[in-house]
């Protein structure tokens, strides 16, 4: 199983940091992707073309607990635990630039749910490999869901939410 993960809001809240899983090789054949993200209508949000998706959301009140950059380490953590319940995670692309301290604590964390998960990150992921693009397209529909959306209306994709217990990651936040 390959994941592609990629964020919303580049560390202004709310960041939700979404995954997608696919077993099909094609999806991280690098390919060139439009800029232009596609629209998506929420009707479609359920089923994102057979991708199956997750989703982290962090507020305000992580900030006060987590450094900014932990969030990347707690969701790549939450979504390989998630994952591995569901068959082997062979690999984790995720899109951008990560400091190289947090490399190695995600490598660590990594290694500990199973040592042979592979972690590739990159500038551009999300316009180069289709699974990261998809992870993209809902990472920013979601922003736009939860900053836009009615209250009321919040509760939607709880299906799909994963919230971190941060216990399991407090050695690797240091």
């Amino acid at each position: 199983m390959f994941i592609g993960v990629d964020e919303s809001n580049h560390g202004r809240f709310p960041e939700i940091i979404v995954s997608c899983a696919s077993t099909n090789k094609d999806y991280i054949k690098v390919k060139k992707f439009s800029k232009k993200r596609k629209k998506i209508e929420s009707k479609r949000i359920k089923t994102f073309k057979g991708f199956p998706y997750k989703y982290m959301i962090f507020t305000e009140n992580f900030g006060f607990i987590l450094n900014r950059e932990n969030y990347k380490t707690i969701a790549i953590g939450e979504f390989s635990r998630f994952y591995s319940k569901e068959g082997i995670v062979e690999s984790i692309f995720m899109d951008g630039n990560i400091p190289e301290h947090q490399v190695e604590k995600i490598f660590e964390m990594l290694y500990e749910i199973d040592k042979r998960i592979e972690f590739c990150f990159g500038k551009d992921l999300d316009k180069k490999l289709k699974i990261v693009n998809e992870a993209d397209n809902r990472a920013n529909f979601l922003y736009r869901y939860y900053r836009d959306s009615p209250e009321k209306n919040k509760a939607k994709y709880l299906d799909y939410l994963l919230i971190p217990d941060l216990r399991k990651y407090e050695k690797f936040l240091i």
